[in-house]
């Protein structure tokens, strides 16, 4: 054993047995070689391994599920360069099985795991019903399910009710079409779904209300027709939902202001039309930065220390957030058809992170108590029809580091702080604004001075004429 770069290199040979006999091993981080160490044969009795990005870079040994006689084996080969098909394997063992972020292709086998699954960030392709569907495998006890990032396609079956110990689902970014399943509903243990980006349709279902411990639902980037359903008020504990670019429209319903552990909503590019409801007030997690963030529950494969994830569009730029997530609250309305004014209400959500209103037909002005939104980094009210001055209180919001006003019809001076002047200019133009950090000086001196010098003259003419000067 040695050390080579940032890793630990373990160099044996390809003969050697090892004196002991291990119940665990850890060797993530390792520097292993490109295969499989033929070695661990001889471990007979091993119930954990765990060999997170050691460098290999090869088919996984069919030896490999046979090689403990413990009953329940818990394998951790993430991060590597595995690639080829996974073999079906023995119907007498029982697994904790990821092999997450490898180079794995091929349908998915009927894989008895006993308590998490992770193939995520592979290359494996085909429908998922053979292995969902499957009464006789043991997958129907399985805990956490992640098949995010494949190639995965066809429809979701409608066989989860073989799932009942189900807390997690991970389908997010494959090829999935059609409805989601009504049977997702039986889940009632179920705390996250995920079936970001794909290609579903139909609208979202009815039988999800019955999944009253859900914490997390992401549903965008699909074809969901419908509306925003008024049951969704029977998911009390939602914290995450999105439903970012679907199909949807009609109002936002008031039922989603029952949702008070609501952190963050993302309902931007739909259809949605009608007015910002003003019960948006009574969202507690967004309204009291005192208030306990909540902290999502997401079962990882191997351990409980994940968060939720979610694809946010913040401060003008789509990014993955996951370990921090917790930390952030946001309302993304953006890319609809909203109309009316921008709720006084809505500056109440002192909690927030981030505001995007963007990309609707809001009028009216911005609300001059914004100024108490005091958590807000991250505030885009661009392409509306907003009018008058910008709220001088706006200056105050000391941790605003990304302001985009542009493509409205707002008027007069840009307050002035160090933190306004210090925005992108591109977020104040399309609008009849000026001063820093725009280039267009501010004349209200020189008005002011003519308007002056019109009275004047207007007074001296009324003198001459012998008119009263009132």
């Amino acid at each position: 054993m040695y050390a080579s770069g940032n890793k630990l290199t373990l160099n044996v040979s390809s003969c050697w047995t090892p004196p002991f006999s291990l119940y665990a091993m850890e060797l993530n981080n390792w520097n292993l070689g490109h295969h499989f160490p033929i070695w661990l044969k001889s471990q007979k009795s091993i119930s954990q391994i765990t060999m997170s990005n050691t460098g290999i870079s090869d088919v996984i040994p069919s030896w490999l599920w046979n090689i403990s006689s413990s009953f329940d084996l818990s394998i951790d080969l993430s991060e590597n360069q595995i690639y080829g098909e996974i073999l079906e394997f023995p119907n007498d063992g029982s697994y904790m099985l990821n092999l997450n972020s490898n180079k794995l292709t091929g349908p998915l086998p009927r894989i008895p795991v006993y308590f998490s699954l992770d193939l995520s960030n592979n290359s494996l392709s085909g429908n998922i019903s053979n292995f969902l569907c499957d009464r006789k495998s043991r997958t129907r006890y399985i805990v956490g399910l992640n098949l995010a990032n494949n190639f995965l396609s066809g429809k979701i079956p409608d066989c989860w009710m073989y799932w009942p110990s189900l807390i997690n689902i991970d389908l997010d970014n494959n090829n999935l079409t059609g409805k989601i399943p009504s049977s997702i509903g039986s889940l009632q243990s179920l705390e996250s779904l995920h079936l970001h980006n794909n290609s579903l349709t139909g609208e979202i279902p009815k039988a999800l209300k019955n999944c009253t411990t859900l914490i997390g639902l992401d549903l965008g980037f699909n074809k969901l027709v419908g509306t925003i359903p008024r049951w969704i008020e029977s998911i009390p504990f939602l914290g995450l939902l999105v439903l970012r670019s679907n199909n949807l429209i009609g109002l936002i319903p008031v039922e989603l202001c029952k949702l008070s552990t609501l952190q963050l909503l993302d309902a931007s590019n739909n259809n949605l039309t009608g007015i910002i409801p003003r019960c948006f007030k009574n969202l507690t997690v967004m309204t009291s930065r005192k208030s306990e963030m909540l902290h999502f529950s997401y079962y990882s494969s191997m351990n409980h220390e994940s968060r939720e994830n979610a694809n946010l569009v913040i401060k003008g730029r789509e990014n993955q957030y996951n370990t921090i997530l917790y930390l952030l609250s946001t309302l993304d309305l953006s890319a609809n058809q909203l109309s009316g004014k921008i709720p006084e209400e809505l500056t109440s959500l002192d909690a927030l992170y981030s505001l995007n209103l963007s990309g609707n037909y809001l009028s009216g002005s911005i609300p001059k108590k914004i100024d108490s939104m005091t958590a807000l980094e991250s505030l885009d009210l661009s392409r509306n029809r907003l009018s008058g001055h910008i709220p001088s209180g706006m200056a105050s919001l000391t941790f605003l580091s990304f302001l985009n006003l542009s493509y409205n019809n707002l008027s007069g001076q840009i307050p002035t702080s160090t933190q306004l002047q210090t925005m992108d200019a591109s977020g104040f133009i399309g609008n009849k604004l000026c001063g820093p950090p725009l280039l267009i000086k501010c004349r209200e001196d020189h008005v002011t001075l003519n308007r002056m010098q019109v009275l004047k003259m207007e007074k001296d003419k009324m003198m001459n004429t012998g008119s009263d000067w009132a």
